[in-house]
């Protein structure tokens, strides 16, 4: 939801991307809007992080019941914040206010494992016009990709399981709640947002999945051919998923980057993590959900040395419900595509940052290819054995 990034890595934003926004005109907008509600404000100043909405952490004119002073505002409009000419439906705001709405009202969306507590932020108000969703501001926190790449002191193997672990146990609860498939107007708005992202993204996925291999010149011109009937034979499929065993509500861009984590060296068996940015949330497979989150793992631990993402991959596997073979292949093939769609996670690639480019496209080439020929034996021996061991 916000966060201040380091200048290696910046939260869906990359550097060709970037547009020049007029945040004080917006701002005062906002404060504008909210003059006359239970969430007036003083101040209104811009967040790092957003690239579809506006993200703004903005002081209360009086402090709320639970004596927060500030909260953290999101104001969507027809286009996307950061990135140029993506026209971006409103309903998203809907949506997200919708899904984060049923997600408070639940006890068991707030799980606690290992000491380690998951959960949504608060969504305290949502003005729908224009569009502004009023959350509690996590204060204290920073997202996980971050996390990863400061490698806080305390910070080790057992922590990474842990913390894997915890979100996959929470990512299973969610996926298989009853309450969301059973309550009509959420879902209709769920579905009116999958109904307007999922094609679009779905598509960009795999363009830019075949146009990163293609260029890397890693598979031989029958292995290319192979891989394009696969990629058509896929896309297909997963388009034509609304509901069923291995489908449903899901976040949609569930990531270390859209994780925030509270964490002090000094009580290290204390940490709470928030899901957040839901705006993407949609109707679709659950491997989706997770093999978002396992492909930045590995793109991170590649271009930042990320420590323990065998740990923190792992953790989620064992966390999440046990998948059976054809599952199984499926999150392998996602995770194939989603390793190539590093935008929202590389900026500054730095020296050597093209031919560690180049390895990853082969190496997520013959990831898609395996998974779409069902090659278990490729998959126990390499870097995502986890998935199959």
């Amino acid at each position: 939801m916000f966060v201040n990034t380091e200048a290696h890595f910046s939260k869906r934003q990359s550097v060709e991307s970037k547009v020049v926004v007029d945040h004080e005109h917006i701002a005062s907008q906002i404060l504008l809007s909210l003059a006359n509600t239970r969430y007036a404000c003083v101040d209104c100043v811009p967040l790092e992080g957003g690239a579809i909405n506006y993200i703004y952490r903005a002081t209360l004119s009086c402090p709320l019941h639970d004596q927060n002073e500030t909260v953290v505002l999101k104001h969507g409009l027809g286009h996307a914040a950061n990135i140029r000419d993506l026209q971006t439906p409103v309903i998203r705001c809907f949506a997200e206010a919708a899904l984060v709405k049923a997600l408070n009202s639940l006890d068991s969306g707030n799980t606690s494992s290992n000491g380690i507590m998951v959960r949504t932020p608060r969504l305290y108000d949502f003005v729908n016009d224009p569009c502004i969703l009023v959350f509690e501001d996590f204060s204290g926190s920073m997202t996980l990709q971050d996390f990863f790449n400061d490698r806080p002191e305390g910070y080790n193997a057992d922590i990474a399981t842990a913390i894997g672990n915890s979100l996959g146990k929470w990512l299973s609860w969610f996926h298989t709640e009853p309450q969301f498939a059973t309550t009509e107007e959420l879902a209709m708005t769920v579905k009116m947002n999958s109904n307007a992202i999922r094609k679009r993204l779905m598509s960009w996925y795999l363009k830019n999945f075949f146009d990163k291999v293609q260029a890397s010149q890693a598979l031989p011109a029958d292995s290319l051919m192979r891989l394009v009937a696969h990629a058509k034979a896929f896309l297909s499929k997963e388009l034509d998923k609304q509901s069923g065993n291995n489908s449903g509500f899901i976040h949609g861009d569930y990531s270390p980057r859209n994780t925030l984590i509270q964490y002090t060296a000094e009580n290290s068996n204390d940490i709470t993590l928030c899901v957040v940015d839901w705006e993407t949330c949609q109707f679709g497979s659950y491997m989706q959900d997770i093999a978002r989150f396992i492909a930045d793992i590995y793109v991170l631990s590649h271009f930042n040395g990320n420590e323990f993402s065998v740990q923190l991959m792992d953790g989620i596997m064992k966390g999440y419900r046990r998948l059976n073979e054809e599952e199984l292949f499926q999150l392998a093939a996602y995770i194939g595509i989603l390793l190539l769609n590093w935008e929202f996670v590389i900026v500054d690639d730095g020296p050597g940052g093209d031919e560690l480019k180049m390895t990853i496209a082969a190496f997520a080439a013959n990831v898609f290819l395996k998974a779409c020929e069902k090659d278990r034996e490729w998959f126990t021996n390499g870097d995502l054995r986890c998935l199959f061991n």
